[in-house]
């Protein structure tokens, strides 16, 4: 027996439970993407093979570890310790995009575009792991459309409150991944305008990673907020019950600390890539990531209301 048909055997429980429970949703089924199918004549053959990695590398933060002290998902300074690790992560993957050519096609018409129907169909394997269970993880796709896990989650500690907890801002996220932030990146068009892509499994998958570190950059402005509130309720009690946006945003907005992180990811992007892509992490950070992270803030807030 070769070693890849033994490897196949092992994983074939599995993969028979992942697959069958992503086909009972039908709005998440593994159907080609019509465009795609007009690019690629692609088949799903029965000598295929599907290969999933998993890493179980030790928690690093607080947000990976279901036994965390419930004090420390509210910590400011372990959370700005997360944020800037994140950094790294954030300006690779601005990196690993910026090796591929900017196609059109697969951005246009959403939410029916290629980059939503494969962000869709990831998510999704991504739930079967229980990958929307860890605290910090926001998906694109709603909640109610992802399949139940198939291996058992921990329980991760609970700090935010009630409803508030849901608030997303993924889809402005995603609006301005499109509008601004690729542009940013001056990428080359794509050569074949009529024939398939050839790098578009590599694209997708950079530009679906990148979305999901910045959901989860962003989306840790819960857990400020939420810090910002218990610290001091009676300052905050006020601008939310009143609905005061302006007050609110004037609490929780530090100019200096703001300015100072858009300068420090931009020299560590110069340190990784070219002047380019310093700039465009630059830019990330500074129009889209931190006015989107205070308008995570502000929305939990006022979600304190329910």
């Amino acid at each position: 027996m070769t070693p890849s048909l033994l490897t196949f055997l092992l994983l074939l429980p599995f993969l028979s439970l992942s697959l069958s429970s992503l086909l009972i949703t039908p709005a998440l089924s593994l159907s080609l993407h019509p465009q795609l199918q007009q690019q690629h004549a692609l088949s799903i053959r029965s000598n295929d093979s599907i290969s999933i990695s998993i890493s179980n590398g030790a928690p690093t933060n607080p947000f990976l570890n279901p036994s965390a002290n419930p004090a420390d998902l509210l910590n400011l300074t372990l959370i700005r310790t997360v944020l800037e690790h994140a950094e790294d992560r954030i300006i690779s993957a601005i990196i690993e995009r910026s090796q591929y050519a900017y196609d059109a096609r697969l951005y246009s018409s959403p939410p029916n575009s290629t980059l939503d129907w494969f962000l869709a169909r990831q998510e999704a394997l991504l739930a079967l792991t229980g990958q929307w269970e860890l605290p910090d993880q926001v998906p694109f796709t709603s909640r109610a459309r992802l399949p139940a896990p198939v291996y058992p989650v921990p329980t991760y500690p609970s700090v935010l409150h009630g409803a508030a907890a849901n608030f997303s801002r993924n889809h402005a996220l995603k609006k301005a991944y499109l509008n601004s932030t690729l542009p940013s990146l001056n990428l080359p068009p794509s050569q074949k305008t009529g024939g398939p892509n050839p790098a578009l499994g590599p694209t997708l998958h950079a530009d679906t990673a990148l979305l999901h570190l910045l959901s989860s950059r962003i989306h840790l402005g819960r857990y400020v907020a939420e810090s910002k509130y218990a610290s001091n309720t009676s300052l905050y009690a006020q601008p939310i019950a009143s609905k005061n946006l302006t007050a609110l945003n004037a609490l929780i907005t530090n100019t200096t600390v703001e300015e100072a992180n858009v300068v420090r990811v931009q020299s560590k992007a110069g340190m990784y890539g070219d002047g380019a892509q310093a700039q465009a992490v630059g830019a990330l950070y500074r129009d889209v990531l931190i006015p989107l992270t205070k308008e995570v803030e502000v929305g939990y807030l006022l979600g304190r209301l329910s």
